[in-house]
């Protein structure tokens, strides 16, 4: 029988029956309402019905809305049920005995569980956080194989729930599960078909008003089936080739799962849907053959890669996957095949191999990063971390996702909620996974987002911190990502942990003004000797800037100063560790102070004050007073985009005219400056996109030979997490000391943080030279 072109059903249509089941409201539960779970029942019934099927023979049960109500199709009879014993009666009853039928449809839409022992649990109205009334509907197939009911050549139960974890979101209780009563049971024939795999959600769709799942089937009933035939195989192909194109498309992560069930005859088995690789690149199948080619010589070494791949991904058909062509085709089409691919080159010793595969999947941007073990791994230990606050959410993820680079991710729905659980941040996982980072010559470099966002939830669930730390150095390792690129993200959630949930507290810092002592006649910066007049302001957190107890006497050497701001920290207590910010003229700007050491003739180290501490520049109020109020202004417009990331690149061509002026001016969102120009262009660039109310502009304070292309200072990631800039520069000028040749500039980073506003700049020389007439 042709699928579609549906026989016609004579007489044996009076021979199916359907229980329905849509529920919309759990009254205990406001928060937990489903609009569409009613009226996909109800359009069910109606194909039933349609189809000719007796009134009598389908029993609807809802628990609607009341705004439902209204939508609901009116020639469909229903009852409103609202407690669990309701919905088990209706399994039950009397018209369902003895005799012989065709077709039994249990359709049932609402919420749903994954119970311990991979026990499906059924949410009945009645339940709630404090009573999780519920029915497993693994016993209600086993129930329907009792020898009472009548005998139907075929049962198919249509289950559109979630089966997230019931750990997942931390009831007040265990489920309070009604079993069914144990009957005699023959042996009978039942498909099965979920809407979510183990621990996923199944998803709605808004538009429609319904649920994804019950959407695909309905639509596929009501164009290719009769009530009494229907082609399970093909409607199996239709469901999962409908998410599939969502997952292509980046709208949902869920996976329905079919079974066929032959109870007594047999043990319950996957229903196997004939299927077809989807059509591949020739070009990229090309290529990945000749890499096979290449790294995989050995025939017998394949076919065990090929069984090890299959084991770990059960989507992969060692039939197909045989020859090369065919394992080209499933790795680069099949989601978390090709990471699963190279996880398995990686740990059987074939390092170069799983480098050139991984390679080519990122120039390709092939689906999944993670391979299926490595999402079980941190899906299991996401289940064990606290649920997360909406506060801390969004700002973990400013700090982790690089906006500027693709946008918001959607990563937990369209609607806030007050905390987000371990499922949603299972889910999330999911969701990032597609963004790896720039596929280029840097990828060592490039830490995935995924990867940002798991270290972050690490510094706020210390429980199980060491693990994800582990999980996220193995996936690290595979991906070929510098270990050195990977501490950097984790001192990044180190910092942003310090300013989380600080609303009313900020960091410690501590403000130094600067200036070269009048009367110097050694002004040139970069002298080793220069002079300078100094006074310090300490913030313990509470936004009060104090003058620090000691100050500075009078013009001072910069090994001085440096000394001082060590003295000044280390008498706030142990553990303190403020952000150093340096305030400089327009005009000093230039004065080197990240190499100014603290250490004295008896120190056997140096301590270089931008080594030992993070430490940002912020420019003085300029001379002229409009001048001035235009660059406040625009300080705090920028700043307020400062999330967006967008970074201005200025080099040695915008050194010419008012080439600077017009970068930095035609780009209104954006607040971040690098400059690459070599000197003496670069202290103009500099002093232009200070002017011009840049708030964050990093540059290298070296003699320019490592020239406008090289993209050294791209290793700072300027368009990272403003919280991580600071220390990513400390320990890249740590990392110069260790190695010149591979970090050869000397950065500076000036950072105008509009919310902290700066004391009153005194004017520093002229009460000194004052001081020094007196004496």
């Amino acid at each position: 029988m042709s699928v579609h072109d549906p026989a016609p059903c004579t007489d044996a249509v009076k021979n199916v029956h359907a229980v329905v089941v849509g529920i919309e409201r759990y009254r205990e539960e406001p928060g937990w309402d489903l609009p569409g779970a009613a009226g996909d029942a109800t359009r069910f019934a109606r194909w039933l019905l349609d189809g000719g099927v007796p009134a009598a023979n389908v029993r609807v049960l809802l628990a609607p809305l009341d705004a439902s109500r209204a939508m609901l199709d009116p020639q469909v009879s229903y009852t409103e049920a609202w407690n669990r014993d309701e919905y088990m009666n209706a399994f039950s009853e009397p018209r369902l005995n003895g005799g012989k039928a065709d077709v039994l449809y249990v359709f049932w839409g609402g919420h749903g569980l994954l119970g311990h022992g991979d026990r499906r649990l059924l949410l009945s109205p009645d339940a709630s956080r404090r009573d999780l009334r519920c029915i497993d509907a693994n016993d209600l197939r086993e129930y329907l194989t009792r020898t009472e009911l009548m005998v139907f050549k075929r049962q198919v139960m249509l289950v559109d729930t979630c089966a997230t974890f019931l750990e997942a979101d931390r009831f007040g209780s265990g489920p309070a599960l009604a079993t069914f009563p144990e009957h005699p049971r023959r042996v009978t024939e039942q498909l099965v078909l979920h809407a979510a795999a183990d621990g996923r959600v199944a998803a709605s769709n808004a538009a429609a008003r319904s649920g994804e799942f019950s959407l695909a089937v309905l639509n596929w009933f009501e164009g290719n089936a009769s009530p009494c035939h229907a082609d399970w195989d093909a409607l199996c192909q239709h469901v999962t080739g409908h998410f599939e194109a969502l997952v292509a498309n980046g709208h949902s992560v869920q996976s329905p799962i079919a079974l066929r069930v032959r109870t007594l005859a047999g043990s319950t088995s996957d229903l196997i849907v004939p299927r077809t690789l989807p059509p591949a690149d020739p070009r990229l199948v090309a290529k990945l053959v000749l890499v096979l080619d290449r790294m995989l010589v050995d025939p017998e070494q394949r076919r065990i890669v090929v069984e090890r791949l299959a084991a770990a991904h059960e989507a992969v058909d060692p039939a197909l996957a045989a020859t090369g062509d065919g394992l080209a085709a499933l790795v680069a089409h099949q989601p978390r095949a090709m990471a699963a691919f190279t996880e398995v080159l990686f740990n059987a010793g074939y390092r170069d191999a799983a480098a050139a595969f991984l390679a080519i999947s990122r120039s390709h941007g092939l689906p999944g990063l993670l391979s299926p073990n490595e999402f079980r791994g941190i899906r299991e230990l996401l289940l064990q971390v606290p649920p997360v606050s909406h506060a801390d959410l969004r700002s973990l993820m400013s700090s982790v996702f690089p906006l500027g680079a693709g946008g918001t991710v959607r990563a937990f729905g369209e609607e806030p909620r007050e905390t987000y659980g371990p499922q949603a941040l299972i889910d999330a996982v999911a969701a990032l996974e597609a963004y790896a980072g720039a596929p280029d010559a840097r990828q060592m470099r490039v830490v995935p987002v995924v990867l940002r966002f798991v270290e972050h939830i690490a510094v706020i669930c210390p429980e199980v911190a060491a693990e994800l730390h582990d999980w996220v150095d193995h996936v690290a390792c595979r991906l070929g990502i510098d270990r050195g690129a990977v501490s950097e993200r984790r001192a990044d959630a180190a910092v942003w942990a310090e300013h989380r949930g600080r609303r009313d507290v900020s960091p410690p810092r501590l403000v130094v003004q600067l200036d070269i002592a009048s009367g110097d006649p050694r002004p040139e910066a970069r002298a080793p000797d220069t002079l300078v007049a100094c006074v310090t302001w300490v913030d313990e957190g509470d936004g009060t800037l104090i003058r620090a107890a000691e100050q500075m006497p009078g013009p001072v050497t910069t090994s001085e100063v440096a000394g001082h701001i060590e003295d000044v920290i280390h008498s706030l207590g142990p553990g303190t560790d403020p952000l150093v910010e340096v305030v400089l003229s327009l005009d000093t700007l230039h004065m080197p102070v990240e190499a100014w050491d603290a250490s004295d003739d008896s120190d056997e180290v140096p301590r270089l004050i931008g080594v030992e501490r993070r430490l940002v520049l912020r420019c003085a109020p300029l001379t002229v007073d409009r001048h001035e109020a235009y660059r406040t202004r625009q300080l705090a417009a920028r700043w307020r985009d400062r999330e967006q990331r967008v970074v201005v690149h200025l080099g040695d061509s915008h050194v010419v005219g008012h080439a600077a002026y017009g970068a930095l001016k035609s780009e209104t969102a954006a607040s971040r400056v690098v400059i690459h120009a070599r000197p003496p262009g670069r202290e103009r660039l500099l002093a232009v996109a200070v002017r011009l109310g840049y708030p964050v502009i990093i540059w290298d304070r070296g003699s320019g030979a490592a020239g406008d292309d090289t993209g050294h200072l791209a290793a700072l990631r300027p368009d990272g997490s403003l919280f991580g800039l600071p220390e990513r520069l400390r320990l890249y000028r740590a990392k110069s000391l260790e190695n010149p040749d591979t970090h050869p500039v000397c950065p500076a980073l000036l950072c105008e943080d509009a919310d902290r506003p700066l004391p009153e700049v005194l004017l520093l020389t002229e009460p000194l030279e004052a001081d020094r007439a007196r004496a």
